[in-house]
């Protein structure tokens, strides 16, 4: 019976994959972004360590494996761009602080949980990618939002509630506070927001009417800030205000910024009306709906003045820096560090040890040294000026934004080894290649064995073509 099964499974596992493998950027790379908010919570009885035993590591492995595949049998990979070097130049100084870490088993998990997230981001700069590519992965992140923010809809509105975690019942996937972490759900929901918005007011899917693009947008826009929302993560709420600023103004400045000015304010007004009647149609037919949702305990936490405990451990986390922020204490060694320091800290708060730096850039800091930051902070500028030039910014003017969104968030959070940051980056490799394509396609020969460029000259010369 056994072998039955594993034969039966080859029989579907090998044309799959090899489907896959021959259009990865149109197959399982979209399904894998569609999966993280959702997937990283879903453990598979395989017989590997948390966080290995996910579906969202699944498909991970399935998407490198089907990268490799398409690069050496069905097209020539791409060379990676400047950035891609400089991300390895960081992760090569991160595995080198492993050496002195004083816990190596805490540093080779780390590394074990950091080396795939940098190849995926690798995988996706060796791709090749058209401009109706880039247009699935959007679709399939800013779906990933909506499908979340319809669970948490149904979540207070149904009257279920919400998650337990700890004293605090606040959004997630999963009711399980040991496996995920509203804060990070609500950091990994950026990229989606930032996207939604930027369909509403700026970019049409290929294949789609601009009214259906703006319809879909606008509706994943909505319910993934009402996911943020529900969280009650006070960082993800302020990344959320930044993206959306910042999307409406680096759209702005596209080549259709007047035009996506008007529509802006006007799609927003009309927005915010629809919004305002589905309130007021909800409290009608189920007037505790909304009395459950504004009492609710992330939005009493969004307006309470506390730091969270925040401070304590930034204090502890400045005193570790200055014992090991010359070259770092090691990948994965934070809390070591941490629970050296926190006795003299002063700390006023009873939020005892093993805390996580509850920052980034402290973390990396402490981890990895000053180089390490320096090394990260260089990466991170690279991925702006890429962005900054003309054919991204007005591919995806909303990338920056859930950039500057995502850095702003990581003030609050330790999110840097997470699935949904190296996403982001990851995107900005396929927007990269764009371009690339597009120019490729458009300087390939005509019926006269000229490029369109040169042709239509020459054709418009000989009368053929009208002036």
């Amino acid at each position: 019976m056994r072998s039955l099964i594993v034969v039966v499974a080859l029989l579907v596992l090998v044309p799959l994959f090899k489907f896959c493998a021959e259009r990865p950027t149109m197959t399982i790379v979209p399904i894998y972004a569609f999966s993280l908010p959702l997937a990283s919570v879903v453990e598979l009885n395989v017989p590997l360590p948390p966080p290995f035993n996910t579906l969202s590591s699944l498909l991970g492995a399935f998407l490198l494996a089907a990268v490799f595949v398409h690069i050496t049998v069905f097209e020539r990979a791409r060379v990676p761009s400047p950035p891609v070097g400089l991300w390895c130049l960081f992760m090569a100084w991160v595995s080198l602080t492993a050496l002195w870490a004083p816990s190596s088993g805490k540093a080779m998990q780390g590394l074990m949980i950091a080396v795939p997230l940098v190849m995926v981001m690798i995988a996706f700069s060796l791709l090749n990618w058209s401009r109706r590519d880039i247009d699935v992965l959007r679709l399939a992140i800013v779906i990933s939002g909506l499908v979340v923010g319809a669970y948490a809809l149904y979540l207070l509105v149904s009257g279920a509630g919400l998650p337990s975690h700890g004293v605090n019942a606040r959004f997630s996937v999963t009711s399980d506070a040991e496996d995920t972490d509203p804060n990070i759900l609500a950091a990994s929901l950026l990229l989606p927001m930032a996207m939604a918005l930027e369909m509403f007011v700026h970019t049409r899917i290929t294949w789609w009417s601009r009214r259906t693009s703006r319809w879909i947008g606008g509706c994943a826009l909505i319910l993934t800030l009402f996911a943020i929302i529900a969280t009650g993560s006070r960082g993800g709420l302020l990344g959320s205000f930044a993206a959306i600023v910042l999307t409406l103004y680096f759209a702005g400045r596209s080549a259709r910024g007047r035009q996506v000015a008007r529509r802006s304010a006007s799609s927003l007004v009309t927005l915010l009306v629809g919004f305002a009647l589905v309130v007021g149609v909800i409290g009608l037919l189920s007037p505790n709906a909304v009395q459950n949702v504004v009492g609710s305990d992330p939005i009493q936490r969004l307006t309470r003045p506390d730091s969270s405990g925040r401070n304590d451990i930034w204090k502890a986390g400045y005193l570790a820096c200055e014992r090991h922020c010359d070259h770092g204490i090691g990948i994965g060694n934070f809390v070591a560090a941490y629970n050296e320091t926190f006795p003299f800290s002063g700390a006023t708060g009873n939020i005892g040890l093993n805390r996580p730096a509850h920052n980034t850039y402290l973390q990396i800091a402490v981890e990895t040294g000053f180089v390490g930051l320096a090394l990260l902070l260089v990466a991170l500028a690279s991925e702006w000026a890429a962005l900054s030039m003309a054919p991204a910014r007005e591919i995806m003017p909303a990338q920056r934004a859930a950039l500057a969104a995502l850095l702003i968030a990581e003030v609050f959070l330790t999110a840097i080894w997470f699935k949904f940051f190296w996403l982001l980056i990851a995107v900005d490799r396929a927007i990269e290649a764009a371009p690339e394509q597009e120019s490729v396609a458009s300087e390939s020969p005509g019926p006269d064995g000229l490029p369109p460029t040169l042709a239509a000259p020459v054709m418009r010369r000989a009368g053929v073509v009208e002036t």
